[in-house]
């Protein structure tokens, strides 16, 4: 009975050890004598089950037993979740390598002959040992009756992850991997910044500044900086969650979660990602270099502050933003009456220059123009203060830098602007927000022209609205050269619902919107799937060049020369051009029609855009006609062509320019050689009787110009 009892009780033990072969097999520690091997597939496992040392290639690799790797990841993740990585610039290039303790020492990964690729530092030559404990860290230990002493370990030489235990000081750096299938040193590192120690850096190249914590300092509530704090503190931390921070080799610094279960596995796969930063384009340090304002839901990330252009206009237009924006026109050159402030709202910008305390808002403003270096200005009132005893706070700004528009708690901010950028108010609009709105566009009685009366200014997000009968859309650009602006597309449905061929959008067939480009992503949104910028819809809209400005009195028409207040049409008054001149649309001014020449030549004066296109295809540079933004993607060839028959079209004698069946053929034909365009319609000449012109007291211009007839 006896033996039976003990047979069984060895079968159950036998299959115990086998049901449970870590129990036997699994080990955290390795001695002088011992080691682990890559062909055997050993590895070290901590004792609490949580994190396991041994050889890998990185998931995702294409090569399976080659560039093989010593590093620590999390025990039974799935895909592996790896920590550290000791070999990271020098991979085995099979699976016979071996990880131990050198005859010095120090661990050290050794390959095949005995060639090691990575060796611990601080050699000592008493026993030692190599022990993975159950926060990560591997340690290599000198040991002996009395001192249990830490000659190295793994969390004093991180490679881009932080757990639990390490310690962020100045020294500490986690750098990326190059790829995500290779651990070598990538291009980004994450460490502490010099300016204090509660401030951390994203270094590019290790020298370029990708991205800061506290860039506004005290100026805008951030969260960043409560999230670091906690975790360097260790209070995310507790027996049933991991976490770990990852300097991603996408350039950004990765925050992730996890809790166990009571089997030792994990309760979320993948890990939840809790923050990350730079979290979009606009967060990258200084993103559209001095001056420039970053907004990442528009079509261009960048644009300058009002008062401002481009420094370089043609890096601008490449999308190289880097080096900013400079002054259209000086400040504080004749007397602080001269420069003025326009009001930014939800603005987050870069720390300030300085920050004292004033009375009120006018004493804020005053001082900063009693200050050449002062570039703008922003004030708050304590609102728990008594009405006397304690004042508000000015602070002011000498470079703008980090400026973001559109920030969720973002406050006002006034920037300094000469008086001659404002322009005038009966000719234009005041400013909304950023943008500066065009004459003649309208955002109330008092400015453009009633005609275009369509937008409105939030006075307390500063955003600009397109309306329409039925909705309004968030105005995202202005081109004024162009006459054009762009709104975005709330849905994919009012995409769909809108004829890209060019119909009004949803308005009477009579206003002076068109749609000019149907439904487009933003350039801005797809250039860079590692952010999480949403895919933005964009729709284009044409405005026409307006007609002579209305008016209720003389007064109005003193902003445009050579004006009169006169009644048009059917009852309209109008600022009407004065003798000898008229009004040119586009230009939107009286130009005088008397022409000077000796040679008695031919003065031509088209309209905008048939002028500009004739000179520059005159001047042999056409390709100056396309939009700066589409010049890699248009096939310069195929525009060229489009402009030549564009010309063609518009010659001035109907005889010469092409059928509409020609159009066709000439366009879709890639081998067709076209004529050379004559030049354009709609041109002033003189009389061509000399003799009879200085005849007469007055002289006489023609102008010219054919019926458009469909053919």
């Amino acid at each position: 009975m006896m033996a039976t009892v003990n047979d069984m009780l060895i079968k159950i033990l036998c299959l115990f050890l086998f049901c449970f072969p870590f129990l036997c097999s699994a080990r955290d520690i390795i001695t002088w004598n011992s080691s682990i091997s890559d062909f055997q597939g050993e590895t070290l496992v901590s004792a609490g089950g949580r994190f396991e040392l041994g050889f890998f290639t990185p998931n995702g690799s294409l090569h399976s037993r080659s560039r093989r790797y010593v590093g620590i990841w999390y025990y039974r993740s799935n895909p592996r979740t790896v920590v550290w990585v000791a070999n990271r610039d020098s991979p085995l290039n099979n699976s016979n390598g071996v990880f131990a303790i050198a005859e010095d020492g120090n661990a050290k990964v050794f390959g095949r002959k005995n060639k090691s690729y990575y060796r611990g530092r601080n050699a000592s030559y008493m026993n030692r040992i190599l022990k993975l404990q159950d926060s990560g860290n591997l340690v290599l230990v000198e040991e002996d009756r009395i001192n249990h002493t830490v000659i190295w370990q793994s969390f004093y030489n991180p490679t881009d992850t932080f757990l639990p235990g390490m310690k962020m000081d100045k020294n500490m750096v986690l750098t990326s991997w190059r790829t995500s299938d290779d651990p070598g040193k990538g291009r980004f590192t994450f460490q502490q910044g010099h300016d204090g120690l509660n401030q951390y850096t994203i270094r590019k190249e290790k020298s370029i500044i990708y991205w800061q914590s506290k860039v506004s300092g005290d100026f805008i509530d951030s969260n960043e900086d409560e999230i670091l704090a906690a975790i360097f503190s260790g209070g995310f931390t507790s027996e049933k969650q991991d976490i770990r921070l990852v300097m991603d080799q996408s350039g950004k610094i990765q925050f992730y979660l996890n809790f166990w279960t009571n089997d030792t596995t994990y309760l979320l796969d993948p890990w939840m990602l809790y923050w990350s930063e730079p979290r979009n384009r606009c967060s990258v340090d200084n993103a559209c270099g001095n001056f420039g304002i970053c907004n990442s839901r528009t079509r261009s990330l960048c644009k300058c502050l009002p008062g401002f252009q481009p420094k370089f206009p043609e890096k601008w237009r490449s999308r190289d933003f880097s080096d900013g924006c400079e002054r259209v026109s000086s400040i504080c050159v004749e007397n602080v009456g001269s420069d003025s402030f326009m009001s930014l709202k939800m603005m987050k910008v870069g720390k300030e220059k300085d920050s004292f305390t004033v009375s009120n808002e006018t004493e804020c403003a005053n001082d900063c123009l009693t200050k050449c270096d002062c570039q703008a200005y922003s004030y708050a009132e304590n609102i728990t203060r008594a009405q006397y005893d304690n004042p508000g706070s000015c602070r002011i700004w000498g470079d703008i830098v980090n400026i973001w528009e559109n920030f969720t708690g973002g406050r006002d901010l006034y920037v300094r602007v000469a008086a001659s950028d404002i322009g005038s108010k009966k000719r234009s609009c005041e400013t909304c927000g950023t943008n500066t709105i065009p004459y003649p566009l309208s955002t109330g009685r008092n400015c453009g022209d009633p005609l275009y009366y369509s937008f409105y200014c939030s006075k307390e997000n500063g955003s600009l609205s397109f309306m329409t009968p039925n909705t309004g859309y968030r105005v995202t650009r202005i081109n004024q050269e162009r006459l054009t602006f762009a709104v975005q597309a709330p849905d994919a449905l009012t995409c769909s619902s809108i004829d890209s061929a060019g119909k009004i959008l949803q308005l009477h067939p009579s206003s002076p919107f068109k749609v000019s480009s149907g439904c487009n992503e933003s350039s801005n949104s797809t250039s860079d799937p590692l952010f999480d910028d949403r895919v933005i819809k964009e729709i284009e809209i044409r405005w026409d060049p307006p007609s002579e400005p209305t008016c209720s009195s003389s007064e109005v028409c003193t902003d445009w020369e050579h004006t009169t207040c006169k009644l048009r049409g059917k009852g309209d008054r109008k600022c009407l051009c004065n003798e000898p001149y008229r009004w040119d649309r586009f230009k939107l001014n009286c130009t005088s029609d008397n022409t000077e020449s000796n040679q008695g030549s031919i003065a031509l004066h088209l309209y905008d855009t048939e002028r500009r296109a004739w000179k520059l295809w005159r001047e042999d540079k056409a390709l100056d006609l396309m939009d700066q933004t589409l010049r890699e993607s248009c096939n310069t060839s195929e525009f060229l062509r489009c402009v030549n028959v564009g010309l063609l079209c518009v010659q001035e004698d109907p005889t010469d320019r092409p059928t509409m069946s020609n159009v066709v053929f000439m366009l879709g034909s890639e081998t067709a050689t076209l004529p050379t365009p004559k030049q354009p319609t709609f041109v002033v000449r003189r009389s061509l009787s000399s003799t009879a012109s200085s005849s007469k007291a007055e002289r006489i211009n023609e102008l010219t110009a054919t019926n458009e007839e469909g053919r």
